[in-house]
């Protein structure tokens, strides 16, 4: 084989730079799959609180609205968790 044809082969040719493409995508499949969850809720999050954070740029930068948007969203979700657990946790000691 000389060097033109060496040259001219596609990466294609190789298998095992083909396997292991095939391998790579297939764990970062993996990896998204097990996030997805977390990015939907952040994308409805977001969409819920656009019009907010428009209201907010009025009185304030956007990088501060942003901020005590995310903020605010973070310790309502916290609250919310923390009294969903506090009912089933006093149901749970009513069952026993």
């Amino acid at each position: 084989m000389t060097k033109r044809d060496a040259k001219a082969r596609w990466p294609s040719d190789r298998v095992g730079l083909s396997i292991l493409a095939v391998v790579s995508g297939v764990f970062a499949a993996l990896i998204v799959v097990t996030q997805l969850p977390y990015i939907i809720l952040a994308i409805i999050l977001a969409y819920i609180l656009i019009p907010a954070q428009q209201r907010l740029k009025q009185y304030m930068s956007a990088s501060s609205a942003a901020l005590s948007l995310t903020s605010l969203s973070v310790l309502l979700l916290f609250i919310l968790v923390a009294y969903i657990i506090t009912i089933a946790l006093q149901q749970g000691r009513g069952a026993i």
